[in-house]
């Protein structure tokens, strides 16, 4: 691995646009601002890549870890073409074959933490590793297409909560990165957490998005100026991500978060794209998203630790 398989991978992102954003190359050169990414590669004989693990080594209380960087929701594998036969046993078996390819890549560490985006179904390989598997939730909206059908398929509350906040409030975008993390840090001053990034690091991100005119900021206002909630939407080759949301504990009742969320999915929809909530599985969090009518759909979380120990620690830091 190292440099040369870099140089390849950064080919081959160049030749796969359609590969999610967060598993391109320039999307990781961003978010690991030490360069401490890294892939593996399947590769058929004749060098063509069958299947790729982007992967990022953290070091954690002394020790290497595998896992993911800031703002990144899923790594995993991606390949981008499974064999196509009409016999089930010869693409699993394909499958599983360039997947144990790349676990024997993978370094050595004292855990390995491995996050497969909604594309990625088959971790058979991955537990006859000795992985383990926990399995979470985002919400998806695949078709935008008809605007009033997507509205009536929002709960009753939600509609109503839309309606009172567009007499009330403006959207504004694009908008300033600066104004978005001042509200942004507001939802985990509530919970009495540190917002996990800096605004340098949010503000190197989103230079990166604005030049390759792939985000958009939203604010909601009311008439006295003051910041109720604010949006971070990113999108790649299909799909629009909900990336960042906060609000404004104390202006909690406007419905702002309901309108921020149903200007950018209509925003997607001009986009051409999917609407993906980005879910949470936090009970306060995840039905403000099941309520916009949602399809629910699956990823896995992937863990193996050199002992119980550091399973313990995993479990407690919930990483």
């Amino acid at each position: 691995m190292g440099l040369q398989n870099k140089e390849l991978y950064r080919n081959f992102c160049q030749h796969h646009p359609e590969m999610p954003i967060f598993l391109q190359d320039w999307w990781l050169d961003t978010v690991c601002t030490n360069g401490g990414w890294d892939v593996c590669l399947h590769q058929a004989k004749d060098g063509k890549i069958l299947a790729v693990l982007p992967y990022v080594v953290l070091h954690r209380l002394g020790q290497r870890q595998i896992g993911k960087p800031l703002l990144t929701p899923f790594l995993g594998v991606w390949a981008p073409d499974w064999i196509h036969s009409d016999r089930l046993h010869k693409r699993y078996a394909f499958q599983d074959k360039c997947v144990a390819g790349l676990i024997e890549q993978l370094p050595k560490a004292t855990a390995t933490s491995v996050y497969c985006g909604p594309h990625f179904q088959n971790w058979m390989a991955f537990h006859q590793n000795g992985f383990r598997q926990t399995e979470a939730y985002t919400y998806v909206l695949d078709q935008l297409d008809d605007e009033a059908a997507l509205f009536q398929q929002l709960k009753g509350s939600v509609r109503n909560k839309i309606r009172k906040a567009e007499k009330s409030l403006s959207v504004e975008l694009p908008h300033s990165i600066e104004t978005f993390y001042t509200v942004n840090q507001k939802t985990f001053q509530r919970q009495g957490l540190k917002t996990p990034y800096s605004l340098a690091f949010l503000n190197r991100l989103d230079k990166v998005l604005a030049e390759r005119q792939q985000r958009m900021i939203f604010i909601a206002k009311d008439a006295e100026g003051r910041v109720h909630a604010g949006l971070y939407l990113i999108w790649d080759h299909t799909t629009a991500y909900n990336l960042l949301l906060g609000a404004d504990p104390a202006l909690r009742n406007s419905g702002a978060v309901q309108l921020l969320l149903w200007e950018a999915i209509r925003y997607s929809a001009r986009l051409g794209k999917v609407f993906n909530f980005e879910g949470s599985m936090l009970p306060q969090i995840e039905p403000i998203f099941r309520d916009f009518g949602a399809r629910r759909q699956p990823y896995y979380r992937l863990y193996k630790e050199r002992n119980r120990f550091w399973q313990a620690i995993r479990i407690a830091l919930n990483k």
